[in-house]
């Protein structure tokens, strides 16, 4: 699935599910589901918001949406894909792209995509976006040529931790020679 169709497909899950999409996505409303979408997908918000408006006529739902004007060849094609899929299908399949682990290999990439997602971000959405994410940057090969992966919310993938306990007990010596 191409970078436009993963929109489109998120504009017709909007379309499609209208209130009970934005649910389960974890939206409260549609500017919100926008911004999110457009964030995570590296879309403008207003591309997500005009693929629904171009797929609302298609869907029972309040909008009216491109009513006046034949669908476009792409997004005919995503419609007639996933036209059928259940709430769960589509909604699984939307978040399975949302906020994807990102691999770098080198120091300024980590900080480039760290500063993605810096909280100093100007807008309120990316704020609320990120509140409750964690990163690990796992840093391999230090002896020869490290190189580094960063992992979004490593709590939700599919590496799996394991707790292990370590003691240590340190013992050190001074000593002073006198003359």
């Amino acid at each position: 699935m191409n970078h436009r169709d993963r929109q489109i497909l998120c504009g017709l899950f909007l379309s499609k599910f209208d209130q009970q999409g934005l649910t389960y996505l974890g939206f409260e409303g549609f500017s919100e589901a926008f911004n999110a979408l457009g964030y995570s997908l590296q879309a403008r918000p207003a591309s997500i918001k005009n693929y629904r408006d171009e797929l609302d006529p298609y869907f029972p739902n309040a909008r009216k949406g491109w009513h006046k004007r034949p669908l476009r060849e792409h997004c005919q094609r995503v419609l007639n894909d996933y036209r059928d899929n259940d709430i769960g299908q589509l909604g699984e399949l939307i978040k399975s792209f949302l906020m994807p682990a990102k691999e770098v290999d080198s120091m300024p990439e980590v900080k480039r995509v760290l500063n993605i997602h810096d909280v100093e971000s100007s807008s309120s959405f990316a704020k609320r976006l990120i509140r409750d994410k964690y990163y690990l940057v796992l840093v391999r090969n230090f002896m020869e040529e490290p190189f580094h992966t960063v992992i979004n919310n490593p709590a939700d993938c599919a590496m799996r931790f394991t707790k292990v306990e370590r003691k240590e007990i340190r013992f050190s010596w001074t000593a002073n020679v006198v003359e």
